[in-house]
């Protein structure tokens, strides 16, 4: 893959702070291995989460939960 010139790496750094959605290379290509391996593990933490607290299934666990 082409690395990215300067009008690239703005270009996708306005698309984030938009909110806009990027594909996981080009976020890739602006993070640093450390912003990398962050982002990896604020992921691996989050899907250990979703695996403890399930979302309710139905409006009386709702209920339940408060």
């Amino acid at each position: 893959m082409p690395k990215l010139n300067v009008t690239h790496i703005v270009g996708r750094i306005e698309q984030l702070e938009r909110g806009d959605a990027l594909k996981a290379r080009d976020i890739n290509a602006l993070l640093t291995k450390e912003q990398q391996q962050a982002l990896k593990d604020a992921w691996t933490a989050q899907q250990a989460m979703r695996k403890i607290h399930k979302p309710p299934k139905s409006i009386e666990e709702t209920y339940k939960i408060g």
